[in-house]
């Protein structure tokens, strides 16, 4: 969920070990037009983890119909070489602005609210300009234009300083309105803000904490035992460690119990491979909300071209349109692409995010890779 370096962020061991893997119904051996080339796919994320000083492990996880593939490579824990796992938990950052929206969505075939409801029909405490004219859509699209308060400065001098604060989303709306807003409906402005305030606006009209307005919805219900809205620090079970490099500092630090509340709503979630596939089945297949909220999902409105509501459109060298997005926390970055006409899901995982270029720029090309093996 940190400020984005593209439209929709935030924010060696030997082979059999670190190449950990597991395969759902599918073989190099039986090759058709629909099986995953595991091998080809397995080695390719060795060769970019191996050796690597810019992440300690990966996860890469793949699903095409009944086929499904997750394979890993490097380290979860550089302390202890402890190898990354296909069943630990990672925090995804952004990747959690869909769950956001999804719940928005769902509140909103209950009744409970809608998406034309302003800022000031919910919020009208938090006195945020032009509170009268934001909606909820505009919120949810990035076209409010409510300043994001995860500025340089927030990260640097309060998140950076003091890693384990407790943060309450009213503190993250006072930091963004240190910063001048715009006149909405505006030009798209990817806004952490819109997000915090989206998870205010579902705790109102729900009656419940966000954390347990998704439990209930999607969590329990779709058996994603292994996700949640992390409202603290604390990681249970088995987790893959996350690293940062602070500015000015030489060393890689372990920001795996850093406080996530900086996030919330924008970026907090918690989960494992296994059940960002079964939400990706579940939210694709019509079995989190209606036809018509899923399409309002995947749909930009203008003045947002490539954006819907809590996930985005990205177009590969191949031509093919994905529905993605990007995730980076400290400690954890993470992309999520799922090309609709072929049902094909990728998701991808690593253990380290920071201010250098090296740690940002392993998932890209990895994912071109991966596209490159599955046409």
């Amino acid at each position: 969920m940190r400020k984005p370096r593209h439209p929709f962020v935030y924010f060696s061991l030997p082979c059999l070990l670190a190449g950990a893997l597991m395969v759902i119904g599918c073989s190099d051996n039986a090759a058709t037009s629909s099986s995953l080339p595991t091998t080809s796919l397995q080695m390719m994320i060795d060769a970019k983890v191996k050796g690597s000083t810019a992440v300690p492990g990966v996860l890469v996880a793949v699903k095409r119909g009944d086929q499904q593939w997750i394979g890993v490579s490097g380290e979860a824990d550089t302390a202890t070489h402890a190898p990354v796992q296909p069943g630990m938990k990672f925090r995804v950052g952004s990747l959690t602005k869909q769950f956001t929206a999804a719940l928005i969505l769902k509140l909103a075939e209950e009744g409970r609210l809608s998406l034309d409801d302003t800022l000031r029909h919910w919020l009208p405490d938090l006195q945020v300009p032009n509170d009268d004219k934001i909606t909820l859509r505009m919120l949810l699209n990035h076209t409010s234009g409510v300043p994001s308060y995860t500025t340089a400065t927030f990260w640097d001098d309060l998140v950076f300083a003091n890693p384990y604060r407790a943060w309450q989303p009213s503190e993250l709306i006072q930091e963004a309105k240190k910063t001048a807003s715009t006149t909405p409906p505006a030009d798209f402005a990817y806004c952490n803000t819109g997000y915090i305030l989206a998870g205010m606006i579902a705790e109102a009209a729900s009656g419940e904490s966000a954390s347990q307005a998704m439990a209930t919805r999607f969590f329990t219900p779709l058996e994603m035992h292994d996700t949640q809205l992390a409202v603290d620090g604390a990681l249970s079970g088995s987790y893959a460690h996350g690293y940062l490099k602070l500015p000015g500092h030489t060393t890689v630090d372990d920001v795996s119990d850093w406080n996530p509340s900086s996030g919330w709503t924008a970026g907090s979630i918690v989960t494992t491979a296994h059940d960002m596939l079964l939400w990706d089945d579940a939210l694709f297949g019509g079995k989190v909300l209606s036809a018509a909220s899923l399409e309002a999902m995947l749909t930009p409105v203008a003045p947002s071209t490539e954006y819907g509501l809590g996930l985005g459109l990205k177009q590969a060298a191949d031509g093919r349109t994905f529905i993605y997005h990007s995730g980076m926390i400290p400690g954890y970055s993470a992309i999520t692409a799922r090309h609709r006409e072929s049902g094909l899901s990728i998701l991808i995982l690593t253990n380290r995010e920071d201010i250098s270029t090296e740690s940002n720029d392993i998932i890209t090309p990895i994912f071109e890779e991966v596209l490159k093996r599955l046409p």
